[in-house]
């Protein structure tokens, strides 16, 4: 099967067949909970894409992109819906710590921001390595813009 070409109903086939093991030993799947990730490299599009999945004659969903344990990425395996999402949410995060504390001591903030706001940008970093410079720059201008609203670091200059 390693040279052959996997169609969809071959695919549909496995599909079954692991919805018949479970059945048989009662591990209930969930389909709801399962989707399809047509992978396609570039700018092609997936053939395969009008095809109906099935798991216990229940159609599985067909999305662009899926999250898998807290890091998301997209049919052509890029993680930009993830740098995205946790640039918001930490950008978020930093502007909450300026707003409810004050501090004469710069560093009390910024430990702050390394406890609450780093562990959101940096959460499986291994995996989703950003690799081009406009998510590279998307990802420190939330460091950047928390730094210049910290008293006495305003006119430190950030380089990239």
């Amino acid at each position: 099967m390693l040279g052959d070409t996997l169609t969809p109903d071959c695919l549909q086939s496995c599909l079954a067949a692991i919805s018949d093991w479970s059945n048989h030993w009662q591990l209930k799947l969930s389909p709801t909970k399962c989707s399809v990730l047509h992978v396609v490299s570039g700018r092609a599009t997936c053939a395969d894409s009008n095809f109906l999945y099935h798991i216990d004659n229940v159609a599985l969903l067909v999305v662009n992109f899926v999250t898998d344990l807290g890091v998301t990425y997209d049919n052509k395996l890029k993680f930009r819906p993830h740098i995205d999402r946790i640039v918001s949410k930490a950008a978020l995060r930093a502007k909450l710590i300026l707003k409810c504390f004050q501090s004469r001591d710069p560093g009390l903030l910024a430990r702050a921001f390394c406890t609450f706001v780093r562990p959101i940008i940096e959460y499986g970093c291994t995996i989703w390595n950003p690799l081009f410079k406009r998510d590279i720059s998307k990802i420190e201008s939330v460091q950047r813009q928390f730094t210049k609203r910290l008293k006495g670091c305003y006119s430190i200059s950030y380089t990239c």
